[in-house]
Protein backbone atom coordinates (compact mmCIF):
# COMPACT_ATOMS: atom_id res chain seq x y z
CA UNK A 1 0.00 0.00 0.00
CA UNK A 2 1.70 3.84 -0.92
CA UNK A 3 1.84 5.85 2.38
CA UNK A 4 0.03 8.65 2.57
CA UNK A 5 3.68 10.65 2.61
CA UNK A 6 4.18 9.85 -0.80
CA UNK A 7 1.00 10.91 -1.88
CA UNK A 8 1.17 13.57 -0.41
CA UNK A 9 4.71 14.41 -2.26
CA UNK A 10 3.02 13.61 -5.27
CA UNK A 11 0.35 16.06 -4.90
CA UNK A 12 3.19 18.97 -4.73
CA UNK A 13 2.25 19.61 -0.45
CA UNK A 14 4.98 20.70 1.58
CA UNK A 15 5.71 17.79 3.62
CA UNK A 16 6.93 19.90 6.50
CA UNK A 17 4.27 22.75 6.65
CA UNK A 18 1.61 19.95 6.31
CA UNK A 19 2.59 18.50 9.46
CA UNK A 20 2.87 22.18 11.01
CA UNK A 21 -0.62 22.39 10.43
CA UNK A 22 -0.93 19.14 12.00
CA UNK A 23 0.42 20.17 15.57
CA UNK A 24 3.73 18.46 14.56
CA UNK A 25 1.97 14.69 13.50
CA UNK A 26 2.87 13.78 10.05
CA UNK A 27 0.53 11.96 7.77
CA UNK A 28 1.61 8.49 8.46
CA UNK A 29 1.15 9.23 12.54
CA UNK A 30 -1.71 10.74 11.99
CA UNK A 31 -2.95 7.00 9.57
CA UNK A 32 -2.07 5.05 12.76
CA UNK A 33 -3.75 6.77 15.24
CA UNK A 34 -7.39 6.55 13.21
CA UNK A 35 -7.06 2.68 12.48
CA UNK A 36 -7.55 0.39 14.40
CA UNK A 37 -7.12 -3.75 13.89
CA UNK A 38 -10.70 -5.55 13.06
CA UNK A 39 -8.79 -9.01 14.67
CA UNK A 40 -9.35 -10.73 11.23
CA UNK A 41 -6.47 -8.81 9.70
CA UNK A 42 -8.01 -6.15 7.96
CA UNK A 43 -7.59 -2.93 8.96
CA UNK A 44 -10.63 -0.54 9.46
CA UNK A 45 -11.03 3.30 10.48
CA UNK A 46 -11.32 3.93 14.48
CA UNK A 47 -14.27 6.56 13.03
CA UNK A 48 -16.16 4.09 11.55
CA UNK A 49 -15.57 1.75 14.80
CA UNK A 50 -16.63 4.34 16.84
CA UNK A 51 -20.18 4.89 15.20
CA UNK A 52 -20.75 1.17 14.78
CA UNK A 53 -20.32 1.30 18.79
CA UNK A 54 -22.93 3.92 19.35
CA UNK A 55 -25.27 2.31 17.30
CA UNK A 56 -24.90 -0.76 19.09
CA UNK A 57 -24.86 1.27 22.33
CA UNK A 58 -28.49 2.92 21.67
CA UNK A 59 -30.29 -0.67 20.25
CA UNK A 60 -29.80 -2.08 23.73
CA UNK A 61 -30.57 0.91 25.50
CA UNK A 62 -33.52 0.81 23.52
CA UNK A 63 -34.02 -3.09 24.08
CA UNK A 64 -33.33 -3.03 28.13
CA UNK A 65 -36.89 -0.12 28.71
CA UNK A 66 -38.52 -3.23 27.78
CA UNK A 67 -36.90 -6.15 29.27
CA UNK A 68 -33.44 -6.58 31.47
CA UNK A 69 -31.05 -7.45 28.97
CA UNK A 70 -27.92 -8.16 31.14
CA UNK A 71 -30.65 -10.70 32.90
CA UNK A 72 -30.40 -13.08 29.74
CA UNK A 73 -27.93 -15.15 28.50
CA UNK A 74 -26.39 -13.78 25.24
CA UNK A 75 -26.58 -16.95 23.39
CA UNK A 76 -30.32 -18.23 24.01
CA UNK A 77 -31.63 -14.52 24.02
CA UNK A 78 -30.33 -13.96 20.06
CA UNK A 79 -30.81 -10.73 17.71
CA UNK A 80 -34.20 -11.63 16.40
CA UNK A 81 -35.60 -12.36 19.55
CA UNK A 82 -34.64 -9.04 20.80
CA UNK A 83 -36.11 -7.59 17.54
CA UNK A 84 -39.22 -9.39 18.72
CA UNK A 85 -39.80 -8.26 21.88
CA UNK A 86 -39.34 -4.66 20.55
CA UNK A 87 -41.85 -5.27 17.88
CA UNK A 88 -44.39 -6.71 20.51
CA UNK A 89 -43.80 -3.22 22.80
CA UNK A 90 -44.34 -1.17 19.79
CA UNK A 91 -47.71 -2.89 19.12
CA UNK A 92 -49.07 -2.68 22.71
CA UNK A 93 -47.67 1.07 22.87
CA UNK A 94 -49.52 1.05 19.24
CA UNK A 95 -53.08 -0.22 20.65
CA UNK A 96 -52.57 2.14 23.86
CA UNK A 97 -52.53 4.67 21.88
CA UNK A 98 -55.69 3.95 19.55
CA UNK A 99 -57.87 3.10 23.21
CA UNK A 100 -56.49 6.59 24.33
CA UNK A 101 -57.49 8.33 21.21
CA UNK A 102 -61.42 6.44 21.55
CA UNK A 103 -62.01 6.45 24.83
CA UNK A 104 -63.41 9.77 26.10
CA UNK A 105 -61.26 11.79 28.18
CA UNK A 106 -63.00 12.99 31.61
CA UNK A 107 -62.31 15.52 33.87
CA UNK A 108 -61.28 13.81 37.91
CA UNK A 109 -64.17 14.68 40.47
CA UNK A 110 -64.66 14.15 44.20
CA UNK A 111 -66.73 11.92 45.12
CA UNK A 112 -69.48 13.93 46.59
CA UNK A 113 -69.63 16.13 42.98
CA UNK A 114 -69.62 13.13 41.29
CA UNK A 115 -72.55 11.09 43.13
CA UNK A 116 -74.59 14.72 42.90
CA UNK A 117 -74.40 14.76 39.23
CA UNK A 118 -75.15 11.10 38.64
CA UNK A 119 -78.63 11.17 41.05
CA UNK A 120 -79.05 14.62 39.09
CA UNK A 121 -79.02 12.70 35.27
CA UNK A 122 -80.37 9.78 36.61
CA UNK A 123 -83.86 10.75 37.14
CA UNK A 124 -85.20 11.45 33.98
CA UNK A 125 -83.61 8.03 33.09
CA UNK A 126 -85.92 6.39 35.88
CA UNK A 127 -88.91 8.22 34.98
CA UNK A 128 -88.18 7.15 31.51
CA UNK A 129 -87.73 2.93 32.55
CA UNK A 130 -90.74 3.29 35.04
CA UNK A 131 -93.41 4.63 32.29
CA UNK A 132 -92.01 3.92 28.97
CA UNK A 133 -90.32 0.89 28.97
CA UNK A 134 -90.92 -2.63 29.83
CA UNK A 135 -88.74 -3.30 32.49
CA UNK A 136 -91.38 -0.94 34.14
CA UNK A 137 -94.85 -0.22 33.67
CA UNK A 138 -94.77 1.28 30.61
CA UNK A 139 -97.32 -1.69 29.02
CA UNK A 140 -99.75 0.20 31.68
CA UNK A 141 -99.05 3.70 31.44
CA UNK A 142 -97.72 4.27 27.83
CA UNK A 143 -100.68 1.79 26.42
CA UNK A 144 -103.30 3.27 28.14
CA UNK A 145 -102.43 6.82 27.42
CA UNK A 146 -101.97 6.16 23.68
CA UNK A 147 -104.85 3.82 23.32
CA UNK A 148 -107.54 5.69 25.44
CA UNK A 149 -106.31 9.44 25.47
CA UNK A 150 -105.11 9.21 21.79
CA UNK A 151 -107.94 10.40 20.28
CA UNK A 152 -107.85 13.30 22.24
CA UNK A 153 -104.68 14.80 20.84
CA UNK A 154 -105.81 17.36 19.02
CA UNK A 155 -107.09 19.62 22.57
CA UNK A 156 -103.59 19.59 23.38
CA UNK A 157 -102.37 20.42 19.92
CA UNK A 158 -105.06 23.74 19.85
CA UNK A 159 -104.34 24.91 23.13
CA UNK A 160 -100.57 24.74 22.09
CA UNK A 161 -100.76 26.57 18.90
CA UNK A 162 -103.11 29.12 19.91
CA UNK A 163 -100.93 29.64 22.96
CA UNK A 164 -98.03 30.13 20.47
CA UNK A 165 -100.15 32.75 18.50
CA UNK A 166 -100.80 34.77 21.05
CA UNK A 167 -97.04 34.45 22.33
CA UNK A 168 -95.91 35.79 19.08
CA UNK A 169 -98.50 38.54 18.46
CA UNK A 170 -98.04 40.11 22.02
CA UNK A 171 -93.97 39.87 21.66
CA UNK A 172 -94.25 37.72 24.98
CA UNK A 173 -90.85 37.97 24.72
CA UNK A 174 -90.10 41.33 24.70
CA UNK A 175 -91.39 42.14 28.26
CA UNK A 176 -88.32 42.81 30.23
CA UNK A 177 -90.40 43.72 33.80
CA UNK A 178 -90.40 41.42 36.76
CA UNK A 179 -93.91 40.35 35.95
CA UNK A 180 -92.94 40.26 31.89
CA UNK A 181 -90.16 37.75 32.78
CA UNK A 182 -92.00 35.42 34.88
CA UNK A 183 -94.54 35.11 32.68
CA UNK A 184 -92.63 34.46 29.94
CA UNK A 185 -91.05 31.66 32.08
CA UNK A 186 -94.86 30.20 33.01
CA UNK A 187 -95.49 30.37 29.25
CA UNK A 188 -92.59 28.85 27.79
CA UNK A 189 -92.80 25.93 30.17
CA UNK A 190 -96.30 25.66 29.82
CA UNK A 191 -95.96 25.24 26.08
CA UNK A 192 -93.41 22.85 26.62
CA UNK A 193 -95.38 20.86 28.76
CA UNK A 194 -98.10 20.72 26.76
CA UNK A 195 -95.48 19.90 23.21
CA UNK A 196 -94.84 16.65 25.73
CA UNK A 197 -98.29 15.60 26.33
CA UNK A 198 -98.94 16.02 22.13
CA UNK A 199 -95.76 13.56 21.42
CA UNK A 200 -97.18 11.35 24.91
CA UNK A 201 -100.97 10.73 22.82
CA UNK A 202 -99.75 10.26 19.73
CA UNK A 203 -96.97 7.56 20.20
CA UNK A 204 -99.16 4.82 18.94
CA UNK A 205 -98.87 6.33 15.43
CA UNK A 206 -95.24 7.51 16.22
CA UNK A 207 -93.76 4.97 18.68
CA UNK A 208 -89.76 6.95 18.17
CA UNK A 209 -91.31 10.11 19.48
CA UNK A 210 -91.38 9.05 23.05
CA UNK A 211 -87.55 8.35 22.83
CA UNK A 212 -86.43 11.19 20.85
CA UNK A 213 -88.55 13.49 23.47
CA UNK A 214 -86.14 11.65 26.19
CA UNK A 215 -82.87 12.88 24.36
CA UNK A 216 -84.46 16.73 24.17
CA UNK A 217 -85.73 16.26 27.80
CA UNK A 218 -82.76 14.67 29.71
CA UNK A 219 -80.15 18.09 28.55
CA UNK A 220 -83.09 20.56 29.24
CA UNK A 221 -83.27 18.84 32.86
CA UNK A 222 -79.33 19.19 33.25
CA UNK A 223 -78.87 23.18 32.31
CA UNK A 224 -82.01 23.48 34.81
CA UNK A 225 -80.03 21.68 37.41
CA UNK A 226 -77.05 24.03 36.30
CA UNK A 227 -79.01 26.78 36.76
CA UNK A 228 -80.75 26.42 40.44
CA UNK A 229 -78.20 24.33 41.50
CA UNK A 230 -74.46 24.87 39.84
CA UNK A 231 -74.88 28.26 39.15
CA UNK A 232 -71.81 29.76 40.45
CA UNK A 233 -69.97 26.91 38.12
CA UNK A 234 -68.83 28.17 34.12
CA UNK A 235 -71.34 26.51 32.08
CA UNK A 236 -67.97 25.16 30.18
CA UNK A 237 -66.53 23.01 33.34
CA UNK A 238 -70.40 21.90 34.30
CA UNK A 239 -71.18 20.49 31.27
CA UNK A 240 -67.45 18.46 30.99
CA UNK A 241 -68.42 17.41 34.80
CA UNK A 242 -71.32 15.47 33.09
CA UNK A 243 -69.10 13.38 30.92
CA UNK A 244 -68.56 10.72 33.62
CA UNK A 245 -71.88 10.48 35.43
CA UNK A 246 -73.54 10.41 32.04
CA UNK A 247 -71.53 7.80 30.82
CA UNK A 248 -71.23 5.27 34.29
CA UNK A 249 -75.32 5.47 33.96
CA UNK A 250 -75.49 4.46 30.51
CA UNK A 251 -73.47 1.75 31.39
CA UNK A 252 -75.35 0.82 34.43
CA UNK A 253 -78.61 1.21 32.84
CA UNK A 254 -77.26 -1.59 29.70
CA UNK A 255 -75.97 -3.89 32.38
CA UNK A 256 -79.84 -4.29 33.92
CA UNK A 257 -81.32 -4.38 30.60
CA UNK A 258 -78.79 -7.64 30.22
CA UNK A 259 -80.01 -8.94 33.49
CA UNK A 260 -83.25 -8.38 32.89
CA UNK A 261 -83.21 -9.71 29.42
CA UNK A 262 -81.30 -13.36 30.28
CA UNK A 263 -84.04 -13.73 33.37
CA UNK A 264 -86.58 -14.70 31.46
CA UNK A 265 -88.22 -16.04 28.40
CA UNK A 266 -90.57 -13.41 27.75
CA UNK A 267 -88.11 -10.44 28.37
CA UNK A 268 -86.76 -11.90 25.25
CA UNK A 269 -87.55 -9.79 21.81
CA UNK A 270 -88.16 -13.04 19.45
CA UNK A 271 -90.79 -13.81 16.92
CA UNK A 272 -93.46 -15.04 19.97
CA UNK A 273 -92.68 -12.07 21.80
CA UNK A 274 -92.83 -9.75 19.08
CA UNK A 275 -96.60 -11.04 18.81
CA UNK A 276 -97.45 -10.68 22.30
CA UNK A 277 -96.39 -6.86 22.10
CA UNK A 278 -98.85 -6.20 19.01
CA UNK A 279 -101.94 -8.05 20.32
CA UNK A 280 -100.80 -6.15 23.36
CA UNK A 281 -100.97 -2.55 21.91
CA UNK A 282 -103.59 -3.46 19.44
CA UNK A 283 -101.95 -2.97 16.25
CA UNK A 284 -103.64 -4.42 12.90
CA UNK A 285 -101.75 -7.42 11.21
CA UNK A 286 -100.56 -5.97 7.68
CA UNK A 287 -102.26 -8.94 5.18
CA UNK A 288 -101.19 -6.90 1.97
CA UNK A 289 -97.93 -9.40 1.57
CA UNK A 290 -98.84 -12.14 3.10
CA UNK A 291 -102.60 -12.79 1.65
CA UNK A 292 -102.38 -16.53 2.67
CA UNK A 293 -101.36 -15.42 6.34
CA UNK A 294 -105.89 -14.82 6.89
CA UNK A 295 -107.50 -16.91 9.59
CA UNK A 296 -109.69 -20.17 7.22
CA UNK A 297 -112.48 -19.52 10.95
CA UNK A 298 -114.24 -16.56 9.24
CA UNK A 299 -113.72 -14.51 11.75
CA UNK A 300 -110.49 -12.49 10.27
CA UNK A 301 -107.38 -12.37 11.99
CA UNK A 302 -104.15 -14.28 11.40
CA UNK A 303 -103.68 -17.72 11.07
CA UNK A 304 -102.03 -18.62 14.60
CA UNK A 305 -102.93 -18.06 17.43
CA UNK A 306 -100.65 -17.15 20.67
CA UNK A 307 -101.04 -19.85 23.62
CA UNK A 308 -100.12 -18.13 26.63
CA UNK A 309 -101.64 -20.88 29.05
CA UNK A 310 -98.09 -22.81 28.70
CA UNK A 311 -94.75 -21.71 29.99
CA UNK A 312 -93.03 -20.36 27.81
CA UNK A 313 -95.44 -19.15 25.87
CA UNK A 314 -95.97 -20.67 22.19
CA UNK A 315 -97.45 -19.98 18.56
CA UNK A 316 -100.05 -22.63 17.60
CA UNK A 317 -100.19 -22.49 13.73
CA UNK A 318 -103.55 -24.02 11.82
CA UNK A 319 -103.10 -26.37 8.96
CA UNK A 320 -101.45 -24.52 5.55
CA UNK A 321 -99.89 -21.50 7.77
CA UNK A 322 -96.54 -21.00 7.88
CA UNK A 323 -94.30 -19.67 10.32
CA UNK A 324 -93.35 -16.42 7.84
CA UNK A 325 -96.81 -15.19 8.20
CA UNK A 326 -95.79 -13.46 11.76
CA UNK A 327 -93.95 -11.20 9.59
CA UNK A 328 -97.99 -9.53 9.44
CA UNK A 329 -96.85 -8.34 12.76
CA UNK A 330 -93.07 -6.25 11.08
CA UNK A 331 -94.52 -3.16 10.71
CA UNK A 332 -95.91 -2.56 14.85
CA UNK A 333 -93.01 -0.40 16.34
CA UNK A 334 -94.35 -0.01 19.51
CA UNK A 335 -93.41 -2.94 21.50
CA UNK A 336 -89.87 -2.54 20.17
CA UNK A 337 -89.57 0.91 21.44
CA UNK A 338 -90.98 -0.69 24.77
CA UNK A 339 -88.43 -3.13 24.68
CA UNK A 340 -85.68 -2.01 23.57
CA UNK A 341 -85.78 1.37 25.43
CA UNK A 342 -83.28 1.38 27.84
CA UNK A 343 -80.77 0.38 24.79
CA UNK A 344 -82.11 3.42 22.47
CA UNK A 345 -81.67 5.66 25.90
CA UNK A 346 -78.61 4.27 27.06
CA UNK A 347 -77.15 5.20 23.36
CA UNK A 348 -78.37 8.64 23.92
CA UNK A 349 -76.59 9.23 26.94
CA UNK A 350 -73.47 8.02 25.81
CA UNK A 351 -74.12 10.24 23.05
CA UNK A 352 -74.90 13.62 25.33
CA UNK A 353 -71.56 12.10 27.55
CA UNK A 354 -69.06 11.81 24.67
CA UNK A 355 -70.08 15.12 23.61
CA UNK A 356 -69.59 16.90 27.12
CA UNK A 357 -66.24 15.24 26.73
CA UNK A 358 -64.95 17.45 24.39
CA UNK A 359 -65.77 20.64 26.57
CA UNK A 360 -62.93 20.05 28.77
CA UNK A 361 -60.60 21.93 30.85
CA UNK A 362 -57.84 21.29 33.26
CA UNK A 363 -56.20 17.74 33.72
CA UNK A 364 -58.17 14.69 32.57
CA UNK A 365 -57.34 11.06 33.24
CA UNK A 366 -57.84 8.61 29.92
CA UNK A 367 -60.77 5.78 30.31
CA UNK A 368 -62.75 5.62 33.51
CA UNK A 369 -60.77 6.98 36.09
CA UNK A 370 -62.66 9.69 36.79
CA UNK A 371 -61.84 10.33 40.52
CA UNK A 372 -60.07 11.58 43.15
CA UNK A 373 -57.77 8.87 44.73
Amino acid sequence: MPSIAGSVRSTGYDKESKAADDGGLDCASSKAANEVDAGDGSVVSSGYAKMEEDDASKASAILSSYVNIDAVDDDNFSVASKASVLSKFSVQTNISQIAAAVLPKMESLPWTTFLSLFIWAAIPAVVYLLLFTQMGFGESFYYALSQQFGGQAYIPTSILAGYGFVFYVLDVDQWNTKAGNVFRVLSIASMFVLFVIIVMLVSNQFPYGVIALFALVQPLWLLSVKTFVYKDTETRVYLNWLSGPLLLLALLTVISFVVWVSDNYVNQWNQVTKVMAAERTQCSADFSNYPNCMSNNGFGGTCFRLNEMVDPPVLVFEDNCEYTCVYVYDDCANGFVLWGGPILMSLSMIFLGSFCTFLRTGKFEVGLCMFHC
